[in-house]
């Protein structure tokens, strides 16, 4: 089953009546990989999905509102981000990364600079460690 995933989303050669074919992953990389960005210095896509979702749980204050609560500490929320994105037209500066993911950020930086000189395992577990969560 995870061969089967693995082929599907990341792509493989596979043999198929005596000869090697290519397999396209069902989404193309540059859709998802965040590799060039993180390269580049740039905000990897899901922190920010990651960001709003430990938001909202945070928020709601329980794991199963009611409709009329969730709906109510939806309308407040949007009222947050509506008066964060005024002040971010307003030129406000937004809040810097918290120092524990600024510094998580320049140890990926430092384990892709070494892709070169490490096995895939070591290069994969060396970036999978920095993403351990709290």
């Amino acid at each position: 089953m995870i061969k089967t995933h693995f082929h599907e989303f990341i792509g493989a050669e596979v043999r198929r009546g005596g000869r090697m074919v290519q397999i396209q992953p069902r989404f193309p990389h540059q859709l998802w990989n965040v590799h060039q960005r993180t390269v580049e210095g740039k905000h990897r896509t899901n922190n920010y999905a990651e960001a709003g979702n430990r938001r909202i749980q945070s928020e709601m204050g329980m794991e199963t509102p009611t409709m009329g609560y969730f709906i109510d500490r939806l309308k407040l929320i949007q009222r947050g981000r509506d008066q964060a994105h005024v002040r971010w037209l307003q030129g406000y500066q937004a809040r810097p990364k918290k120092t524990k993911y600024r510094l998580a950020d320049e140890r990926i930086l430092k384990v892709i600079d070494q892709y070169d000189t490490r096995s895939p395992i070591e290069f994969l577990g060396g970036v999978a460690l920095n993403f351990m969560m709290d």
